[in-house]
Formats: C-alpha cells, structure tokens, sequence
C-alpha cells in the first residue's frame, strides 16, 4: 500500500512539472499603447492612467490628460499638446530622439524620475518625445509619443499614438 500512495504522489508530483510550461508562467508586459485625440470632447473624457483607460468627468475619475491643438493668435493649429485636468504643472519633456527605435530603448530603461520643471501644458508633441506626466493620483507615468497622425481630411485634428507605463 506503502508502494502504490509513492507512486501516486510522483505521479502528481510529475504532472506538476509537465504542467509548467511557458504558457503557465505569467508573459511579458505588454506595450500599454493608447491613442488621445485632439478633437477633444464636451463630456470631458479623457486618459487616466490609474484607470488605464478613457474616462469621462461624469464618472468620477477626473481625467490625467487631454488631446488639443496648440494655436498661434490668428487661430491657426500649430501642433498636438496635451493639457492636464491637474491644478499642479504636470508634464516633463525627459527627452527627446530622432528616431522611435532610440527613444524605445530610453523609455524602456527609464524607471525613476530625479528632478526636472514641470510644466502647465505639453510642447507641441512630436514622435519620439520622452515625457514624465504627474497623475492627478500623485504618481508619475511615462509617455512615449509613437505616432501622430490626421484624425480628419482638413488636419486640423490630430491622433497621438502613444505608449505609457508607471515609473516607481
């Protein structure tokens, strides 16, 4: 009797190893990628990052970013910004990189925030700007601007592709 319960425990023992697979063991983070319109919206949604997705005012999560469009004094759209539904100064131009490639290995390595103005409201973004956002939650969150594109035929709307993670 001894025997058979050994030879029952190896075998549960064994069918826990075979069920370590790679598929059990947790995957890689996946890139965190968002697109922000500059069209902006009369119900106040915007991207929070402790929610990790769109929000509107209504729900009682205030927003950490918005999508705009920086004008000159004629008007005329100068570029995407983002603004911040914060009353402090929120964003923090890190760096910036001519190509995606080098400001992926940047923001990749880029864990810790040690000092820097922040500011009302974003330059005009461009891809490849590493920026440090203060939340509204009291954290800092990591941006790096992928891709801008038209969201309209005129250009006068933009959409800011980006990828975004939580520094310590």
């Amino acid at each position: 009797m001894r025997h058979v319960k050994n030879i029952i425990l190896l075998l549960v023992i064994a069918a826990g190893f075979a069920s370590c697979t790679d598929e059990t063991i947790a995957p890689a983070k996946e890139k965190q990628m968002v697109t922000i319109s500059t069209r902006g919206d009369s119900t106040g949604k915007g991207f929070s990052f402790s929610q990790g997705k769109f929000v509107n005012f209504s729900s009682g999560v205030k927003p950490d970013i918005l999508g705009a469009s920086r004008t000159n004094d004629k008007g005329e759209i100068l570029g995407p910004i983002f603004l911040s539904t914060n009353t402090e100064d929120s964003f923090h131009l890190k760096q910036e990189f001519n190509t995606i490639e080098s400001a992926q290995v940047f923001f990749n390595s880029l864990q810790t925030h040690n000092g820097g103005e922040f500011q009302s409201i974003t330059n005009t973004l461009q891809p490849g700007q590493v920026w440090v956002i203060r939340t509204n939650d009291g954290k800092l969150a990591k941006v790096l601007i992928h891709q801008i594109v038209n969201a309209d035929t005129d250009g006068l709307y933009k959409n800011i592709t980006l990828e975004w993670g939580i520094l310590k």
